[in-house]
């Protein structure tokens, strides 16, 4: 019995070798351990890799309740989805309704991320005045809500990128998000001056932008 340890979730599995099967697969869930089935000649890095990258379907294996859990602006809601003529998400106090026209989880995700977008789309304009002021000096580029994988934020010095699941996020953190990559207009990479630039236009920006950072890949995504 092996333990794999990933953002501080722990899943236990065992690997069960076949040479009858040339593939990676999950065989079974029993006690709270996964079996994975894998080709006799995997050695122990590659399982290690192809178990890092299927991280999530193993966990939500054992924990199928979470993947009825959404993050919305720093909350946990109990989420349902319906099937509808038209494609609705409605927050409540402690539930999130996603209704959509087409009854697939893809769908349903999509649909949320559209939600996730207007909702980042209004909250940026809020901002946007304030950032303009503090960035005169500069024309900040244009902002564009749209998936990043791997990322919460780009810039791609013509643009700048903001992915809609920031709004899982406590909505305090939009706004380091967005001076963060407006910083990277004038200083490239994260070297000293660029985090000294940062906190000189948004005090206390650093200290947010660590917390972000430490939870961006564990409790919301």
């Amino acid at each position: 019995m092996e333990k794999l340890v990933k953002k501080d979730k722990h899943i236990e599995y065992e690997i069960i070798r076949t040479n009858k099967k040339k593939e990676y697969y999950l065989a079974s869930v029993d006690d709270n351990i996964v079996y994975f089935t894998v080709p006799e000649y995997a050695d122990d890095k590659t399982i290690k890799t192809v178990l890092s990258q299927r991280f999530y379907d193993l966990y939500y294996k054992i924990h199928p309740e979470e993947r009825y859990t959404i993050h919305y602006k720093g909350k946990a809601y109990i989420a349902e989805c319906l099937k509808r003529s038209r494609d609705e998400v409605i927050v409540e106090d402690e539930k999130i309704t996603i209704k959509a026209m087409k009854v697939t989880s893809l769908y349903y995700r999509n649909v949320l991320y559209r939600f996730f977008a207007k909702t980042i789309e209004e909250e940026l304009g809020k901002l946007m005045d304030g950032a303009k002021a503090d960035f005169e000096e500069i024309e900040i580029p244009k902002i564009i809500i749209k998936p990043i994988k791997g990322y919460l934020g780009y810039n791609y010095i013509d643009h700048i990128k903001i992915s809609p699941v920031i709004a899982k996020f406590d909505i305090k953190y939009l706004k380091v998000l967005l001076y963060h990559e407006i910083c990277h207009s004038i200083v490239r990479g994260h070297k000293k001056e660029f985090w000294d630039l940062l906190e000189s236009k948004l005090p206390g920006a650093v200290a947010l932008n660590k917390e972000l950072n430490s939870i961006k890949y564990n409790d919301y995504l």
